[in-house]
């Protein structure tokens, strides 16, 4: 099982995982509703849309595909119109539910018109495999992470890239905004361990930034409050973050966790 996203009113659960299938789970009763068929392949991201009405997969078959959330109905299937071999990665919908955004692997940034399934944009600034999206909470600017350690800043309605950050050692697995959107949070690591690190937007300042040793850090989500900040890794531990401190509120499991050394991080402006 390759990722979860719980409906809006958190009573159903949605899977997608390796035999290419997504599966429906009712929160309640622990069961599986309904289960989606279209993939002869793996699946690598699912979303639901804000309202939820629709689903969003994507996998390893070149394409990102839109579902019926009640009857299962595959509704569109898109594909990059440039290039037919391109692979996505993370998906994300605009907060209005009207766009949807999907990474790729070196081909950029996708911003997808949902009613038509007409691309709207293509950021190509970012030339890595990009393995995760998110849109701000006001749904004005896109957040990327890449292979290449690099976090993008990108504005949503004509696809300009507005920002870079600098600053990881390794790849970025994740990214997230802030409940209130002044800040930025990314995570990822290479095998000398894993990383965090909070950023102020639109400064482009690197807050915080924490170590979690001989671990990669795939997944984070903010607390509703933004307070904290949760943190999943390769060792199987999450760890709830003081943001406003430098040292773990909590840690689920046993572990020694210190600041990032402050290595070399900087905003690269790209706005005019």
């Amino acid at each position: 099982m390759y990722d979860l996203a719980f409906t809006p009113d958190s009573r159903s659960l949605l899977s997608g995982s390796e035999d290419g299938t997504l599966r429906v789970w009712d929160v309640e009763r622990g069961q599986c509703i309904h289960i989606l068929q279209g993939y002869a392949v793996s699946l690598y991201d699912v979303a639901w849309s804000p309202d939820g009405r629709f689903l969003a997969s994507s996998g390893l078959d070149n394409a990102v595909r839109l579902w019926d959330a009640t009857t299962g109905e595959a509704r569109q299937v898109l594909q990059d119109p440039d290039h037919a071999n391109t692979l996505f990665f993370g998906v994300a919908w605009s907060p209005d539910g009207t766009q949807l955004a999907s990474a790729s692997y070196q081909q950029g940034v996708h911003v997808w018109e949902v009613t038509t399934g007409t691309r709207r944009w293509v950021g190509r600034a970012q030339p890595t495999r990009i393995r995760r999206v998110a849109w701000s909470p006001d749904g004005t600017h896109l957040a990327s992470g890449g292979d290449d350690g690099s976090v993008c800043l990108w504005e949503a309605t004509e696809g300009r890239l507005r920002a870079s950050m600098r600053g990881h050692s390794g790849m970025v697995m994740s990214v997230a905004w802030s409940p209130d959107g002044t800040r930025l949070a990314s995570s990822g690591g290479s095998r000398g361990g894993g990383e965090v690190v909070v950023w102020e937007v639109p400064s482009g300042e690197r807050l915080r930034s924490w170590s979690e040793p001989g671990s990669i850090v795939y997944a984070l989500a903010w607390s509703p409050a933004g307070g904290l900040l949760l943190s999943g890794g390769s060792d199987g531990m999450l760890r709830w973050w003081d943001t406003e401190q430098r040292v773990p509120e909590g840690t689920k499991g046993t572990s020694r966790d210190s600041p990032v050394a402050q290595s070399e991080s900087r905003w690269e402006d790209t706005g005019k």
